[in-house]
């Protein structure tokens, strides 16, 4: 994997010394209104919504990245933000991070081009470089399902979003970075991650 020198510093930050959790800005709200911002770990099955999309990302890296842009469609835009989730996820896969930071698999949104509300999906670790699923959501909620329309891999991952629970009927390709589902858009209900 190609990286720029600015990557090669981050990992060398991420390899000197562990990384100091710090605690998210805002604690979950019970339930997602307006443009919430949710997140699960699939690792541990635990979900908060909160109130800004930097809150997510910060509860979702377990504190590890506290500063992404609060705009997820700049977030989405942001070269270093995907090159800062990507370096985390190599530091947990090499055992290198705080016991307690996770690595971003995906982030799902209500509306095409990254609008709207989120879901960002994070685990223990990311995805390796196999074809087989890593990881799954056998159904993504009754507050998700039918609602997203766009969505980001990331950890070395990719994504397939499937229109039934237990990923059956129709789906997307596999895809790093999708804008618009087309024909899928607001009708996903299961994710795959590989």
């Amino acid at each position: 994997m190609h990286r720029t020198a600015a990557a090669l510093s981050l990992v060398a930050v991420f390899l000197s010394a562990p990384l100091a959790l710090q605690p998210a800005a805002a604690t979950p709200s019970a339930a997602p209104s307006g443009t919430a911002h949710c997140v699960r770990n699939l690792s541990t099955g635990t979900e908060g919504c909160f109130t800004t999309f930097t809150q997510a990302i910060a509860a979702a890296t377990g504190g590890v990245i506290t500063d992404a842009p609060a705009d997820p469609a700049r977030a989405t835009a942001d070269p270093a933000l995907a090159q800062r989730l990507t370096v985390l996820s190599d530091a947990i896969a090499a055992g290198k991070a705080a016991v307690t930071a996770s690595a971003v698999l995906g982030i799902s949104w209500e509306h095409i081009n990254y609008g709207g509300a989120s879901h960002t999906w994070s685990a223990s670790y990311g995805c390796d470089n196999s074809l087989d699923v890593d990881w799954q959501v056998a159904n993504v909620g009754t507050t998700w399902n039918d609602r997203i329309s766009s969505a980001q891999s990331f950890s070395n991952c990719q994504s397939k979003y499937w229109e039934h629970a237990n990923f059956a009927g129709q789906s997307t390709a596999w895809f790093t970075i999708a804008s618009n589902f087309g024909t899928m858009n607001d009708k996903a209900t299961s994710i795959q991650f590989r």
